[in-house]
């Protein structure tokens, strides 16, 4: 049996494994020297593929879903790798199983802030990844914009007036307010 090899541009070889700080196509059975060479639709050669592939360091690769073990990573669309860190206003989505970095962490609401389905998670700027808990100190989990803040909602005419209970660190409409203890501030 023989093993895939590689075209690498830089020796004019073939080569079992890609060098360092290229990565190996296994469609088109090139080494690519720019990470955004591994997001070009793959539909050419078989066309059941995925059209989005990141650079994943770990083993010189193009792949479709980034190392969740041993490294925990994600897949960043600013950069084109697989990152343990997303880039600045992006969060790292471990809870649908697609392993990349997100602009909206995945959740969904009704109206008054009810969970309305399968996820309920958080933009964090503390951990940079979607959270069930807001880690960041005196951040409220906000379900209208899916992010953790350090003040809830209400100013924004177009949004739905929140409130932050100090209890379960979520803003909550009026009516999601506890009631005991009572709260006292002078």
């Amino acid at each position: 049996m023989h093993a895939q090899t590689f075209a690498y541009d830089g020796t004019r070889r073939c080569l079992l494994m890609c060098p360092n700080n290229t990565w190996a196509d296994y469609i088109t059975g090139v080494c690519f020297h720019y990470p955004i060479n591994c997001t070009a639709p793959c539909g050419y050669t078989n066309s059941s593929c995925s059209s989005y592939r990141w650079a994943d360091d770990f083993n010189n690769s193009c792949v479709y879903l980034c190392n969740a073990s041993p490294y925990n990573s994600f897949g960043d669309n600013v950069t084109q790798k697989c990152t343990g860190l997303c880039s600045l206003l992006s969060y790292a989505d471990n809870y649908t199983g697609t392993r990349i970095c997100v602009k909206r962490c995945p959740g969904t609401y009704t109206s008054s802030g009810v969970v309305n389905g399968l996820y309920d998670s958080y933009g964090d700027n503390y951990t940079q990844s979607c959270v069930l808990y807001c880690q960041e100190p005196n951040t409220y989990a906000d379900w209208q914009l899916s992010l953790c803040l350090s003040r809830c909602m209400g100013d924004n005419p177009l949004m739905v007036p929140t409130y932050a209970n100090i209890f379960n660190r979520r803003c909550v409409i009026s009516l999601f307010c506890p009631v005991t203890p009572d709260l006292y501030f002078g």
